[in-house]
């Protein structure tokens, strides 16, 4: 039986080895039920609320999420503005950073969408999404990790997985939509249709709103089961990912959405 890593808070990434009685309870004591399935491409999306462009791409965002169930998609928000974003996340910020320097890519604007940490495309062509969704499918086969939740605990069971070790595991917690009201910018007023001068503006959908992001921990590709209690963290969904390091290619992912 494989060791167990608990990570008791997201700031203190210590690994505690616990014992078997212990592995026992976390294993077979208290399982919640889940739905869970195989996920071959991990989308991620840095958007923003205060761009206007990501406001075009939620909606096709929301068409692949309907219509690709091996597709994870991670709506991880920047903010644009002084006025800012309430979905910001530094993480985010920090992890978009990183595939700019990674991949040296020109465009900083965002939608910025990776794909599976190496596909890169901007999220305004959504035809251009929907291809880089369909090469990601064809060209790589992610290994999965099973999760599952258990008395508010979230356990993961790691694959033998030494090919390009060592990884950087990921932890994402996201809600599925917000609705937000947003002003128009002032190009797009119409005096026309708004003789009251009433502010403009309109209803945008966001999905799959990354709210919680943390690197757990490096991981040498063995098998091995970890822990995370989800005590301060409610989500609509929960996801690990192992990557090369320093944000490259994704090799492995778990995914699930409780009931």
């Amino acid at each position: 039986m494989p060791l167990v890593h608990i990570y008791d808070k997201f700031t203190d990434m210590r690994h505690i080895q616990i014992s078997l009685l212990a592995i026992i309870f976390i294993t077979f004591i208290g399982a919640s039920p889940l739905s869970a399935q195989g996920v071959n491409v991990v989308l991620e999306n840095f958007s923003a609320t205060d761009c206007f462009d990501s406001h075009d791409s939620e909606s096709n965002i929301a068409k692949i999420i309907a219509g690709n169930k091996d597709v994870l998609v991670l709506s991880c928000h920047i903010k644009i503005t002084e006025e800012g974003n309430p979905f910001y996340k530094q993480t985010c910020a920090d992890r978009r950073a990183g595939y700019l320097m990674k991949y040296y890519l020109g465009s900083y604007s965002t939608p910025t969408i990776v794909m599976n940490g190496q596909y890169n495309t901007k999220g305004t062509y959504p035809k251009i999404v929907t291809s880089a969704v369909s090469m990601a499918r064809a060209e790589d086969k992610l290994a999965q990790i099973p999760l599952k939740i258990q008395d508010n605990v979230l356990s993961a069971e790691l694959p033998d997985l030494p090919g390009h070790a060592p990884y950087e595991l990921w932890f994402f917690a996201y809600d599925n939509q917000e609705t937000m009201e947003i002003p128009l910018p002032d190009d797009e007023i119409d005096e026309f249709n708004n003789p009251f001068g009433l502010p403009p503006t309109k209803d945008v959908t966001f999905v799959n709103i990354v709210k919680e992001v943390h690197k757990l921990s490096s991981w040498d590709g063995r098998p091995e089961s970890i822990a995370i209690p989800l005590n301060t963290v409610k989500a609509d969904g929960y996801a690990i990912i192992a990557q090369e390091l320093k944000y490259g290619s994704i090799h492995a992912v778990g995914h699930f959405k409780p009931n």
